[in-house]
């Protein structure tokens, strides 16, 4: 019994820790979405081994630089994807990855608003970030 009064103070820490970091993402117009597609896109976890992560619960947000040229967010989260276990095995065993992860992500700022520029981490094979920055 005391494990579950445990394990429920820690979701509600965890829960609250969200609401505050989604209030955060939340005064930039999109920033959340433009963070969890990125991630989607170009991120990998668990040396490769999670494919397809996703973003779950964004637990910690934090404003690194925030100035006329671009925006930098640093975003603690769980992750959820699966782990490939045997890449060669169009038949191989699949299960869940479930683990935490910490991402800076860099946006440009321009008049037409925010515009993805890299973030920290493991990346898919191939992806380089090499957008312009805004003047």
């Amino acid at each position: 019994m005391r494990k579950i009064g445990l394990s429920l103070a820690a979701l509600l820490l965890l829960g609250a820790c969200a609401t505050a970091s989604q209030q955060q993402l939340a005064s930039h117009d999109g920033l959340e979405r433009m963070i969890r597609d990125n991630y989607r896109t170009y991120a990998l976890e668990q040396n490769g081994l999670c494919v397809r992560p996703e973003i779950g619960i964004i637990s910690r947000t934090e404003i690194v630089e925030d100035n006329d040229q671009e925006l930098v967010v640093r975003v603690r989260h769980t992750v959820r994807g699966d782990v490939d276990s045997d890449p060669n095995n169009i038949f191989r065993p699949v299960k869940s990855c479930p683990t935490f992860g910490e991402r800076v992500f860099t946006f440009n700022k321009s008049d037409d608003g925010l515009k993805f520029a890299s973030m920290s981490g493991p990346n898919r094979p191939g992806v380089t970030f090499n957008f312009n920055r805004t003047s």
